[in-house]
């Protein structure tokens, strides 16, 4: 079907394009992420978001509950060749999202039911992928839930066939068209491979800070290794790209920069135990 080729939402009251109106959630738990997560990317001073605000795309396991306060839910449906289902974003945003939907109260598994009925006619089993994680300054205005709200993404686990007219979209194509959702890496980032990286990381960084190894090389290749998967921050950044003449003390303060945007322990070489 040619992009321009899409039905209207016959579903009233589900926003099944990208970007719904914001929800009134004022009352709703305030909570950081729960469970056991990988922060894939950080991006402080977001665009999108007010002054001072900081994204971050983070991945669940798929048995955490949904993260709280929950703003929308997304779907991630693809077929039996990996292609990805998508429906036009609402309001006057040109291209393509996830069938997404609000969570204006209750239970987000009754919100994430809702909105599998409507791609599919029926409710289908899914499993929590991960979120976009926005926090803004306390007493900053914005349209979701501050400080921190959440915007997660679920996977449907059966190859169902949606009743909605919609695109399909390969690999390349999914890239393309999609590659600047703010929820793309929980798609295109290995999540497996990330974990391993990770941890790598945490182990280099504990050495070097501990002054057991101290190996530029090590740390450049780690951190050139997380960002050509498709992690991202500030300091990894930085530390992919450390030049011989950076002093000691200045490396260390990026490291631990870099273990708080990605989310990691304070890296310490007690975790290199057993792994050299």
């Amino acid at each position: 079907m040619p992009l321009d080729q899409v039905a209207q939402d016959p579903h009233r009251g589900l926003s099944l394009g990208g970007d719904p109106s914001p929800v009134d959630l004022v009352g709703a738990p305030l909570a950081a992420t729960v469970g056991r997560v990988l922060v894939l990317s950080c991006l402080p001073d977001a665009p999108w978001l007010p002054p001072g605000g900081r994204a971050d795309v983070v991945v669940h396991d798929p048995e955490d509950p949904a993260p709280s306060p929950l703003g929308l839910v997304r779907l991630l449906v693809t077929d039996s060749d990996g292609r990805i289902f998508c429906r036009p974003r609402t309001g006057d945003r040109p291209g393509w999202d996830l069938p997404t939907a609000p969570v204006p109260e209750g239970s987000p598994q009754t919100a994430v039911e809702q909105l599998t009925t409507a791609v599919f006619g029926q409710v289908a089993a899914t499993e929590l992928v991960g979120c976009v994680r926005n926090t803004v300054p306390v007493g900053t205005r914005y349209d979701w839930p501050a400080p921190v709200a959440h915007f997660a993404v679920y996977r449907v686990l059966d190859h169902a066939v949606a009743v909605l007219d919609g695109i399909w979209l390969d690999h390349d194509d999914a890239a393309e068209y999609l590659g600047e959702r703010h929820w793309w890496p929980l798609v295109a980032v290995d999540h497996g491979n990330a974990t391993a990286l990770t941890t790598e990381l945490n182990i280099t960084w504990g050495l070097w800070l501990d002054d057991v190894e101290r190996d530029r090389d090590r740390i450049t290749r780690s951190a050139t290794g997380a960002l050509a998967l498709g992690m991202n921050s500030p300091a990894l950044r930085e530390l992919a790209g450390l030049a011989q003449e950076v002093v000691w003390p200045d490396v260390d303060l990026l490291v631990r920069q870099a273990a708080a945007e990605l989310g990691l322990p304070p890296p310490a070489s007690e975790a290199a135990v057993g792994t050299r």
